[in-house]
């Protein structure tokens, strides 16, 4: 998450104050304080607020201890399908070990994959039990494709959602186009990626939460079908018809 040596640093680089911190991130002086002569552990909430106000601060938090001043930079590359699904999983764990806190996707159909890259994506899966991260999966009403077992799926109506599915992490933006095969648009640059975030925020806040009973089936038919979908939409059961309604009228 941050340490209390990298808020310290991290301070410094800035050339702020605690109550400059205090003042940017809406933590109390006196929890800053605490926390940089570790005399308290915050809570998470806490901890995302700190690392946050840093890195939109224009810095990089590195591992637990490092911080870096970023340098604006556009890195630009475009992949296929098995190739960006491969760069991305390994530049994703690569990003959460340095210390990225953050994994948004917006609109990825899992369903739109091949089962290879499929395969490549599960390796986040497995690795990310290591880390904490906050992950956190935005999909059109009516899609139960949930890969993880972790609630970190939320529904919207598919106009909400937009034309260009996404992916943001760290200091990545990747912009995932579907027509005529998947392929994407890797962006590393923190003001691009930044920018998408804050506007995932906004999206997440307003979006449906499944129901326990109804992640638990998503997580069950995902694993059920082994990978194979058929080629034809089976048609909504009742509780999806209303959430379509409802999404309708969104």
């Amino acid at each position: 998450m941050i340490t209390a040596q990298q808020v310290r640093a991290g301070r410094a680089l800035l050339n702020w104050s605690q109550k400059d911190l205090s003042t940017h991130s809406g933590i109390s002086l006196n929890a800053i304080n605490n926390f940089e002569r570790e005399m308290v552990t915050p809570r998470r909430d806490t901890l995302q607020s700190l690392r946050k106000t840093l890195e939109t601060s224009g810095l990089e938090m590195i591992g637990e201890t490092g911080v870096n001043r970023i340098q604006e930079k556009l890195d630009v590359e475009i992949l296929g399908t098995e190739a960006f699904v491969k760069t991305v999983t390994d530049d994703l764990i690569r990003a959460v070990k340095a210390g990225a806190g953050n994994l948004y996707m917006n609109g990825i159909d899992f369903r739109r994959f091949p089962d290879a890259a499929l395969h490549e994506w599960m390796r986040w899966e497995t690795a990310k039990t290591a880390y904490s991260i906050d992950e956190r999966n935005l999909m059109a009403y009516g899609n139960f494709d949930f890969l993880s077992q972790d609630p970190v799926y939320r529904w919207v109506s598919r106009e909400m959602l937009g034309e260009v599915a996404y992916i943001t992490y760290g200091q990545t933006l990747v912009l995932v186009l579907w027509e005529p095969t998947p392929r994407a648009i890797l962006i590393r640059n923190r003001a691009v990626a930044e920018t998408f975030r804050r506007q995932f925020e906004i999206r997440w806040a307003g979006a449906k939460e499944p129901g326990p009973d109804q992640h638990v089936r998503g997580w069950e038919e995902w694993h059920g079908r082994a990978w194979s979908y058929p080629s034809e939409s089976p048609s909504p059961e009742p509780e999806m018809e209303s959430l379509h309604h409802e999404a309708a009228a969104a």
